[in-house]
C-alpha cells in the first residue's frame, strides 16, 4: 500500500490560491504514485512569513514523505519536476523559488513489529 503526506507552506495569501488546489493536487499524487486517494494526506499553510534569497517574493517549501517504489534514486528527479511543474501552474510560483524535501519512508510490520527504514533527501 502507498502512503503519501505532503506539507505545503506558503507566503502566497489564502484567497490567491484555488479552493479546489488540494483536490487537484490529490488526484495529481494519486496519478504520480499509485497511491488510493484515501492514503494522500495534505496539509497546506498559507500567509507564512517566508524569506529566501534576501526576498519575500511568492515562494513555496514542500515536505514530502512517501512509500512509492516508483520513486528512487534513479527517478526521484524525474518526479521531483513534475511535483514542481504542477505546483508552479496552479499556484504561479516560479520554479527557483520552489524548495522540495523529500522523505522515503517503508515500514514493514512482521509479528507485531514495526521497522521503520527513513532516508532523507533534498531535491
Amino acid at each position: 500500500m502507498v502512503n503519501v503526506c505532503a506539507v505545503l507552506k506558503t507566503n502566497v495569501h489564502e484567497k490567491s490560491i484555488q479552493k479546489d488546489f488540494l483536490s487537484k493536487f490529490s488526484d495529481f499524487l494519486v496519478t504520480l504514485t499509485g497511491a488510493d486517494l484515501k492514503n494522500i494526506t495534505l496539509e497546506l499553510y498559507t500567509d507564512v512569513t517566508m524569506m529566501r534569497a534576501g526576498t519575500t517574493a511568492p515562494m513555496l517549501n514542500i515536505d514530502f514523505v512517501h512509500n512509492s517504489p516508483q520513486i528512487d534514486q534513479t527517478s526521484k528527479y524525474e518526479y521531483a519536476n513534475k511535483i514542481t511543474q504542477f505546483i508552479c501552474i496552479h499556484l504561479h510560483i516560479p520554479e527557483d523559488r520552489l524548495q522540495q524535501k523529500v522523505d522515503d519512508e517503508l515500514h514493514y510490520i512482521n509479528n507485531s513489529q514495526t521497522k521503520i527504514h527513513r532516508t532523507n533527501r533534498t531535491w
